[in-house]
C-alpha cells in the first residue's frame, strides 16, 4: 500500500506551526483588534493562543485531499474545562517547556492535539459535523455510510481534509471582523504573515486537489485578495424555494487559487453550518460541472 505521507515534509509543517505559537499572542491580538474590526475592536481573545490548523497531514493522500479555509476559531463562551485544557493549557505549557529546553519536541503534546483533533475532546461538533456530512454526501460518497452519523463525519474529515482559518485567533463572534481590513492586513501584519507561512507549508506539503472556502465575507475576501487569480474568478448564484414559498438566492464563487507553489480549483460558499444539504448539493454539483470544463 502506498504511503499516504510519501514525500511530505511533516516536520516543516510542525516548525511553521511552532513559529506562530512562539509569538507573543497577547501583543499580536491587541494589535490586530485595533486593525481588523468594524468598530473599536475585532473582539479577538487575548486569553487563547493561536490555532494554526487542525487535522493530521500524515493521514492524507498527498494530492488527493482537500483544504478547507474558514474565518477564525470559535471561542468557548463558557470556557469549559476541555476547551481550557486543549486550547490554552496544553499550548502554553508546551511553550513554557520549549523556553527551557529549546527542543521542538516540547510541543509534541500540542501537535498531537492538532493531529488527533477529530477524535479528541477538542472536537467542535457544532461546526465540523455538518461539514463532514456534506462532504460525505458529495465528494467522498465512496467513504460515506448509509447512516451519515457523527463518526462518519469525523472519519471523512480526518482522512481527507486539512482545515485552517483566515485568522488563527479566537473570538465568540466573527461578525466583529471587517472583511476588507482582514484582507488588507494579511500580508503586512507580522502575525498574519507568520500565519500565511504556516498555511503555505501545509498546502505545499499536502497538495490538496480543491480548496473549499467556508464563508463569503471574511474568508472569501482573503481568498479573493490573496489566493485566487482574479481573471479566473466567476460569481455564480442559484435559487431555492423557502418553506414559506419565497425564492431565496444563494451566491457562491469559483476560481483558481495559488498558495505557495501549489495551484488548485477553489469554491467560495456561504457559511456551511447554516446551509441545507439541498443547497450544498446544488453548489457542489455546479462546481464539478465547472471543473469538467476547465482546460
Amino acid at each position: 500500500m502506498k504511503s499516504r505521507m510519501a514525500d511530505m515534509d511533516i516536520p516543516r509543517i510542525h516548525r511553521a506551526a511552532v513559529e506562530l505559537m512562539m509569538r507573543d499572542h497577547v501583543e499580536d491580538v491587541r494589535r490586530l483588534n485595533s486593525k481588523l474590526g468594524h468598530g473599536n475592536s475585532a473582539e479577538l481573545s487575548e486569553d487563547v493562543p493561536p490555532n494554526p490548523f487542525v487535522g493530521d497531514p500524515s493521514s492524507l493522500e498527498r494530492g488527493n485531499c482537500i483544504a478547507i479555509m474558514g474565518i477564525n476559531p470559535a471561542l468557548d463562551r463558557e470556557m469549559k474545562p476541555r476547551f481550557v485544557k486543549n486550547e490554552i493549557l496544553i499550548p502554553l505549557s508546551c511553550k513554557e517547556d520549549f523556553l527551557i529546553s529549546r527542543d521542538i519536541i516540547s510541543f509534541n503534546r500540542w501537535i498531537k492535539k492538532i493531529r488527533n483533533y477529530y477524535f479528541s475532546d477538542a472536537y467542535n461538533g457544532k461546526y465540523f459535523t455538518t461539514i463532514g456530512k456534506k462532504l460525505g454526501a458529495t465528494w467522498f460518497i465512496d467513504q460515506a455510510t448509509s447512516d451519515p452519523d457523527l463518526e462518519m463525519a469525523k472519519t471523512i474529515l480526518h482522512n481527507n481534509t486539512v482545515k485552517f482559518d483566515s485568522i488563527p485567533y479566537y473570538s465568540i463572534n466573527a461578525d466583529s471582523l471587517s472583511s476588507e481590513k482582514v484582507a488588507e492586513h494579511m500580508e503586512t501584519d507580522p502575525a498574519l504573515k507568520c500565519h500565511i507561512r504556516c498555511i503555505e507549508a501545509l498546502i505545499e506539503e499536502t497538495r490538496p486537489k480543491k480548496l473549499l472556502v467556508n464563508g463569503i465575507n471574511v474568508a472569501g475576501a482573503v481568498a479573493r485578495e490573496h489566493f485566487i487569480a482574479k481573471e479566473t474568478l466567476e460569481k455564480r448564484s442559484t435559487s431555492i424555494i423557502s418553506k414559506t414559498g419565497k425564492p431565496i438566492s444563494i451566491n457562491f464563487e469559483f476560481g483558481w487559487s495559488t498558495i505557495g507553489r501549489h495551484e488548485m480549483p477553489t469554491m467560495i460558499v456561504p457559511f456551511m453550518t447554516y446551509m441545507s444539504m439541498e443547497v450544498w448539493e446544488l453548489i457542489s454539483h455546479e462546481f464539478e460541472n465547472w471543473l469538467e470544463n476547465q482546460d
